[in-house]
């Protein structure tokens, strides 16, 4: 008979080795994890980065339809805001001064 001090060496190496593949294998897993976690991180931070670079350039495009500017000071062109061209000449087209001419984009 055995005594309650007495270990059994099978027992405590099955012990060890299961204890060893668990750490294993949750170690791998948290890895995973921490780099999935990383990786959406950096596309959430690239769609972010995108979406502010976007931000500008609609709010730069808003500003040249919708406001006053000076486009060559030396031959005094001005851009005016699309709502005000397109009734200045429909009320050109419809008072006859004027006709449709073909224009550079």
């Amino acid at each position: 008979m055995q005594d309650k001090d007495d270990f059994s060496l099978p027992v405590i190496a099955v012990i060890g080795v299961i204890g060893a593949v668990l750490a294993f294998a949750i170690i791998v897993t948290l890895q995973a994890w921490f780099h999935a976690g990383e990786e959406q991180e950096i596309r959430l931070e690239a769609v972010v980065a995108a979406q502010e670079e976007l931000g500008q350039i609609v709010a730069a495009q808003q500003n040249q339809l919708h406001g006053y500017r000076v486009v060559d000071r030396e031959k005094n062109v001005v851009a005016i805001p699309i709502d005000r061209a397109m009734d200045l000449i429909a009320r050109e087209w419809a008072s006859g001064t004027t006709r449709p001419v073909a224009t550079r984009p």
